[in-house]
């Protein structure tokens, strides 16, 4: 069975990329296009739907039938997000949004859409390119926080076990590697490593220091 991809293109050379990943992966490839980047994208074997104003004109008409995921990813949010609803509508399983602001985000997320946050994205690569230190304890309630640190390669915790933090600081912690969570007891933080820990707020001040 034909697997489609619908694609919104964001005025760059990034579309052109996703056109060629999509059709290397067997798709077919559609993509939502204003008029005058129509004989650019038309390079690539993909159906160009063009459009004059808004994206949402392409849509009228389009078999979604097929299509198995779409992709928005236009500097828009808040297009990103009116178009992503309309494909939810339109049944198609995945649906996927570039985000910038963190409430188009959580909005998007509560209906289904899986977001890519760029706020994050960036951050990270600051952080990780510059070797820059990220860590914030959030209070909770009375003397009780949450720590959230990213583990350098100077890190006073780098190499220990989750057991060895819980025990040997009085606090409840977990690590967030990847797109995974890690909660044994046995797993050593590593460079990279998202650090939660949950406790009394000086204790994880003290972390941080």
């Amino acid at each position: 069975m034909t697997r489609e991809a619908l694609l919104l293109d964001d005025g760059t050379d990034f579309t052109l990329y996703l056109i060629k990943l999509f059709l290397g992966n067997g798709y077919v490839v559609r993509v939502l296009a204003p008029e005058g980047r129509a004989e650019l994208l038309a390079r690539e074997p993909a159906y160009i739907h063009t459009y004059i104003g808004s994206p949402r004109e392409a849509l009228e008409g389009l078999d979604f039938s097929r299509v198995e995921i779409a992709v928005f990813t236009s500097r828009d949010d808040r297009l990103n997000l009116q178009l992503a609803r309309e494909a939810r509508s339109r049944a198609v399983p995945l649906v996927i949004i570039a985000a910038m602001d963190s409430s188009v985000a959580k909005a998007a997320e509560e209906e289904g859409v899986v977001v890519i946050p760029l706020y994050q994205c960036v951050a990270s690569m600051l952080v990780n390119t510059l070797n820059l230190r990220f860590a914030r304890v959030l209070p909770v309630r009375g003397a009780v926080a949450v720590l959230d640190a990213l583990v350098t390669s100077d890190s006073k915790l780098l190499g220990s076990s989750i057991r060895e933090i819980e025990e040997g600081l009085g606090v409840r912690a977990l690590i967030i590697r990847g797109d995974s969570l890690i909660t044994s007891r046995d797993a050593e933080v590593q460079e990279g490593d998202c650090l939660i820990a949950v406790g009394p707020r000086s204790v994880l001040e003290r972390i941080i220091e």
